[in-house]
């Protein structure tokens, strides 16, 4: 009876840690409670038919039962999660691989029912942790790429359960069988490691050539803004070479008498004076030009840009570098503002000097919680999250310091660069 207790405990530990992993590798289509609630009820419904069999059969029966249990549970799961059904489909099937792996692992290498259980635990522990702290992003990539690695993962499964199902006493099969299980373990391995290997180079090479294609646009429309910019420094120089011609036009009516003549050419000065008119946010060129370029954008929007930029024109961060990490956060600012509820979403860039440093604080509306990994905001575009990881390469490279933070619906962006 003692080691029946332990056969169930085992199961319910199992059971917990297979949900776990199974609802950690896609997108949930509700909040954090709801999809709790789900996992406990799921969990519940699993360990009671758990129970049960170890009750009623015995343990080989109970291993064959356990991969059909978790199909029917994932399948019975997918409406919780965003993801398609094929890319759900190859999570389950991801899970259950990795159940065998962990069963074939545990009972190899444990010689009591009870070092089983606490092998089996520590080696769930083990890989769901590595799966949310490092694997999560990649693996979400190769499921999105279902299409390529679906056959591999059901090849897998395949030969895994054609031992399972052909045993006559699972124990035995474990024990003489053991080289070929071990070799299938390692095939196993090999391949998922190929494949993570393969799709994070994919995914570098298109963030390089997205980093590169946003780099190309940004440049283009800093060009023009420096352009217009300079324009508006010659004009300036023009109408302070041409102040006295003005104020000689002016002289001429007043002695005339005709006032209202003065009058209407004075009106018709200031209106030419606003049309070629260009804000000056700042001293440094470049960091005006992007403020300038997104104030229009957010203008055109309806999102309220409040500014108070302090920029000095010479800085030890290059040009292209500072509207670089500029423009990815003012344009991460911008998509959080049209994606936001709010009526009135808003955009506040401050920035300041003091002796040695330059701080930049930058707040934004935003949609419910921003949740973050290794430190960086994590996007809900696909692939996305290549611009804020540019700008802490850029930050680290200046020495600088990278730090974000939200209040209530406000997301906060804080910069500080060494001058």
């Amino acid at each position: 009876m003692e080691l029946l207790y332990i056969h169930i405990i085992r199961g319910a530990v199992t059971n917990f840690f297979v949900l776990l992993h199974l609802f950690s590798l896609d997108e949930p289509k509700y909040d954090k409670r709801t999809m709790r609630l789900a996992l406990f009820g799921t969990y519940l419904v699993v360990t009671a038919v758990t129970i049960a069999m170890y009750f009623t059969i015995d343990m080989t029966q109970i291993t064959k039962i356990s991969a059909l249990i978790w199909i029917v549970t994932g399948l019975a799961s997918k409406p919780l999660f965003q993801g398609g059904f094929m890319k759900w489909l190859f999570n389950i099937i991801t899970v259950i691989n990795v159940f065998i792996f962990v069963v074939i692992i545990s009972y190899t290498f444990a010689p009591t029912p009870l070092t089983h259980l606490l092998l089996r635990a520590a080696l769930y522990s083990v890989i769901i942790f590595v799966f949310k702290k490092y694997l999560n992003p990649i693996y979400r990539q190769v499921a999105k790429r279902w299409q390529l690695f679906l056959a591999l993962a059901i090849a897998i499964l395949a030969n895994f359960l054609y031992l399972i199902v052909t045993a006559s006493n699972i124990e035995v099969m474990l024990t003489e069988d053991l080289t070929l299980l071990m070799l299938m373990v390692f095939t196993m391995l090999l391949i998922y490691t190929t494949v993570f290997i393969s799709c994070r180079s994919l995914i570098k090479e298109r963030e390089l050539a997205e980093e590169n294609t946003k780099v190309k646009m940004h440049q283009e429309l800093l060009t023009t803004e420096l352009s217009s910019y300079e324009n508006f420094l010659n004009m300036a120089k023009q109408s302070r070479h041409d102040l006295r011609h003005h104020n000689g036009i002016l002289c001429e009516y007043l002695a005339s008498g005709d006032v209202g003549g003065a009058l209407e050419y004075l009106r018709y000065y200031d209106e030419s004076l606003s049309e070629s008119g260009l804000t000056q946010h700042c001293k440094n060129p470049i960091a005006n030009a992007v403020l300038g370029l997104y104030e229009r954008k957010t203008a055109n929007v309806g999102i309220t840009f409040a500014l108070n930029a302090v920029v000095p024109d010479n800085l030890s961060i290059s040009p292209s570098e500072l509207g670089t990490m500029l423009s990815n956060i003012l344009e991460n600012a911008l998509e959080a503002c049209k994606r936001t509820r709010s009526s009135a979403p808003m955009i506040s860039f401050v920035s300041d000097t003091d002796e040695d440093s330059l701080k930049i604080e930058l707040r934004n509306s935003v949609e419910g919680k921003v949740e973050l990994q290794n430190n960086l905001p994590i996007s809900t575009k696909e692939n996305g999250g290549t611009g804020m990881r540019s700008v802490l390469r850029i930050v680290e490279k200046q020495n600088g310091m990278l730090h974000f933070a939200q209040e209530n619906d406000v997301f906060i962006t804080q910069i500080i660069l060494p001058l």
